[in-house]
């Protein structure tokens, strides 16, 4: 429904620095999402997200006619394990307003969430409900990157890439781990989802 993203830092380009903000673009696709329960409390789903978006080039400098948009349809193949569960608990509080056309002011009330929540395994609502879903926090250090949960959560990795995609900007070699889109998120700990390396959740 929206997509709203900007650049943490200018970037430098040979005409200069630019700050680069992303949004939707016009009518999206439809996904076809295919949902598997595997059993009681939840189970896996599948669901190749595309969207077309438009990124907007500003010039740090305020040169207005420098100012330029690139749009591309983005094509993102399945996540790696990604699950569902049934909560009780609403996912977010009632009339959320978002921003629907890049504009930066909200102009759409969310509609009431549902008690379907993807990226939580239904292996966790054997015991207590698990904390919802968010993004983790990523702290440098000197030699390397730490991804930080509160504690009784866990950092894990989902990634998307596109096998078909022709965008001259994706890997040749499709979804190799050259050219994967991949985010960190913190979820209840279990057993599937300690992580390997300790340096990622400090403390659990």
């Amino acid at each position: 429904m929206a997509l709203s993203l900007a650049s943490v830092k200018p970037i430098e380009t040979s005409c200069g620095k630019y700050n680069v903000a992303v949004s939707l673009a016009g009518e999206q696709p439809v996904t076809t999402m295919k949902i598997f329960r595997t059993e009681a409390l939840g189970g896996t789903y599948s669901a190749p997200l595309s969207l077309n978006v438009k990124a907007v080039f500003t010039p740090v400098d305020g040169t207005k006619s420098a100012r330029r948009e690139v749009t591309r349809r983005i094509e993102l193949g399945p996540g790696s394990h990604s699950v569902w569960a049934y909560v009780q608990a609403p996912q977010y509080p009632a009339s959320i307003k978002i921003d629907t056309n890049g504009d930066g002011k909200p102009d759409t009330v969310l509609p009431a969430s549902s008690n379907f929540v993807a990226g939580v395994s239904p292996a966790v609502l054997k015991g207590n409900a698990p904390a919802r879903p968010h993004l983790a926090a990523s702290l440098s250090t000197d030699t390397s990157t730490v991804i930080a949960c509160p504690a009784g959560q866990c950092a894990y990795q989902s990634c998307h890439c596109s096998s078909t995609s022709t965008d001259p900007y994706q890997s040749s070699s499709g979804c190799g781990s050259d050219h994967l889109h991949c985010i960190w998120t913190c979820v209840t700990c279990t057993t599937q989802f300690q992580p390997a390396d300790p340096y990622l959740n400090p403390g659990n």
